[in-house]
């Protein structure tokens, strides 16, 4: 009550200090998980034993794209439609 007599409101801070909008950074929570649902998938089709197909854009895709010290590390988007790789356990 003195608050509002006084004029003063009460403001969330962000993280440098900064005014936060509540409806803005629920929009933003809201697209997020838009996006998490919407999102493009596709399964790897076994060509070969160097090359895999995207069963959404049909691009072939080399297994070893990527490597560390232990071996291959397996692509978890198709580079040509940016579609996530998912299997039948997903």
């Amino acid at each position: 009550m003195l608050s509002k007599l006084l004029g003063i409101a009460k403001q969330d801070r962000g993280v440098f200090g900064q005014p936060v909008d509540v409806a803005a950074t629920w929009r933003d929570v809201y697209r997020s998980l838009a996006d998490l649902i919407d999102r493009p998938t596709c399964q790897r089709t076994e060509c070969d034993h160097r090359y895999w197909r995207c069963s959404r854009c049909g691009a072939f895709v080399r297994w070893v794209t990527a490597t560390n010290l232990t071996g291959v590390v397996p692509t978890r988007y198709c580079p040509n439609c940016g579609a996530v790789v998912v299997s039948d356990d997903d």
